[in-house]
């Protein structure tokens, strides 16, 4: 039987960053993800990284004068753009990563199941959005989120922008949210929600090592999330 990814990876999550101990079978030593909520996507052929803190202009609070780091994104044709954070990252030699990528592969699994959905993942106060319809990713943000009724406009308003039927496109919910909690309940009057870990699992084992991690890092905030 295989083993669950929060047994076999060592995650630790502070100060807007994670840090992965991958075991053998996923690559030696540690890995760093960035996992600030600030986020930006760019179109590839618009990106100029002199322009990176122009990009966050708007944003509250403000991170225009932050150092920036990218990951390129070419399955979206885009690049992401967010505040580097973490010291350590930079110090360690060890190339940082952001938990954008994460999500992204999860949906990758998800979509071979369904032509649209939602993905929402709550990590503390913030809830990572990602909308998949007709075989490609159309929206993907994340949202401070003061009360569960933010995390359900947001939701409700971004399906009906971008064409989401609340009944045929379910919301795969994963991250620091409770099945008991006021927030899972709220959004189910409205969504037909389904635990991300659970259609997860089904992927076939280390099928996808970004998917393994996410698993192991949703495991890890909820056990934080029931903790506390």
């Amino acid at each position: 039987m295989q083993a669950d990814p929060a047994t076999r990876i060592g995650v630790r999550h502070e100060g807007g960053v994670l840090n992965v101990a991958l075991p053998g079978d996923l690559g030696e030593g540690r890995t760093v993800y960035e996992t600030c909520r600030a986020w930006q996507m760019v179109p590839e052929r618009l990106f100029r990284r002199e322009d990176c803190g122009k990009y966050f202009s708007a944003s509250t609070p403000k991170v225009e004068q932050y150092e920036f780091a990218v990951v390129r994104l070419p399955s979206l044709g885009a690049v992401g753009v967010f505040p580097e954070g973490s010291s350590e990252s930079a110090d360690s030699g060890v190339d940082p990563h952001h938990v954008a990528e994460l999500f992204l592969a999860a949906a990758d699994t998800i979509a071979h199941e369904r032509s649209g959905f939602g993905l929402a993942f709550f990590v503390g106060q913030v809830m990572w959005l990602l909308l998949h319809r007709d075989g490609q990713v159309v929206f993907f943000s994340s949202q401070h989120v003061d009360v569960a009724a933010d995390a359900v406009f947001f939701l409700a308003a971004h399906y009906q922008h971008f064409g989401l039927d609340r009944v045929e496109c379910p919301v795969y919910v994963g991250g620091a949210v409770s099945v008991e909690g006021e927030l899972h309940r709220k959004m189910s009057i409205y969504f037909d929600l389904i635990p991300l870990e659970g259609e997860l699992h089904k992927a076939p084992p280390a099928s996808n090592p970004s998917t393994e991690l996410l698993l192991a890092y949703s495991a890890a905030l909820r056990q934080d999330f029931i903790a506390a």
